[in-house]
């Protein structure tokens, strides 16, 4: 099969072993979008990713797929041939950022960066302005490439000193829940994705 045929995929809510009675949603996929879908989670390994087109089903988040399975062996390798690999020379460029996250363990706590850029009323500074002063002497790490959202991912882990500069700089965000969010989250390390030019 080619990377630019369409098969029908059903797409159900998996409800871990639960039984239920789930709507079962239809829609037809491009083979390379579908092969894009299943490196956002399993890499970009072709034998792996070719056992599973000819398996035929995949399980993402709370979603269950399922597909008539075909030999896929020679479209994994061509579609994956053609997506990114990672940039570890990558340098970080902040004006690139396009998402961002606070981490602690599996908790996560997105900011967006346009609410960050916001410099709100009588205030000369942003919080992506406190950001940059805190990156300035221990910048982010290239850590991979992030295939569902097509972009680089950089891991900042700060210091308390840094720590301590973030929940500084909430005061600076637009809105008082994301303000108490941000300054009331024990930071471990932040996520920044950057879009592959």
């Amino acid at each position: 099969m080619q990377p630019e045929s369409e098969i029908l995929v059903k797409i159900s809510k998996d409800d871990a072993g639960a039984i239920s009675l789930t709507q079962v949603r239809q829609q037809r996929i491009a083979v390379r979008d579908l092969v894009e879908l299943l490196v956002s989670v399993a890499g970009k390994d072709a034998p792996r990713i070719a056992a599973i087109l000819e398996r035929g089903t995949f399980v993402k988040g709370m979603s269950r797929l399922r597909w008539q399975g075909f030999a896929a062996a020679e479209a994994a390798a061509q579609c994956l041939a053609e997506l990114p690999d990672p940039w570890p020379e990558r340098p970080f460029l902040l004006g690139e950022l396009r998402t961002m996250e606070l981490a602690n363990g599996r908790r996560t706590l997105p900011v967006a960066v346009e609410a960050a850029r916001t410099r709100r009323w009588l205030q000369r500074r942003c919080f992506l302005d406190a950001l940059q002063d805190a990156l300035a002497n221990h910048p982010p790490l290239y850590c991979r490439y992030d295939y569902e959202a097509r972009a680089d991912v950089y891991v900042w882990d700060p210091s308390p000193d840094g720590i301590a500069a973030l929940q500084h700089a909430s005061a600076l965000l637009p809105g008082a829940s994301l303000r108490r969010a941000v300054a009331e989250f024990p930071v471990q390390r932040v996520l920044l994705r950057c879009p592959r030019r």
